[in-house]
């Protein structure tokens, strides 16, 4: 049986989309989880450095959605009002 180019792309497609959400999900995870380790250098002493109103409420609810984000892109994000996350 011959292949098409077309045909062998396409069995690949399904992985690359796979591949390219676990490392999204694993950017957002890493990052909303060092928002709470690190508060010092990521989390409200940063927003305070670069300016951002309300550091002490800003700094954890970018960390929490992170996490959501996170969950969210492992979960499949090809519908729901969060799609354009992934």
């Amino acid at each position: 049986m011959v292949m098409t180019f077309d045909a062998a792309w396409a069995g690949r497609a399904g992985k690359a989309i796979l591949l390219i959400r676990v490392l999204v999900g694993w950017v957002f995870l890493s990052e909303g989880i060092q928002k709470f380790l690190f508060p010092e250098t990521l989390g409200v002493r940063r927003f305070v450095k670069i300016g951002i109103p309300w550091p002490q409420v800003m700094a954890p609810f970018v960390g929490v959605s992170r996490l959501f984000a996170e969950r969210y892109c492992f979960s499949g994000c090809s519908h729901g009002p969060l799609r354009f996350l992934c």
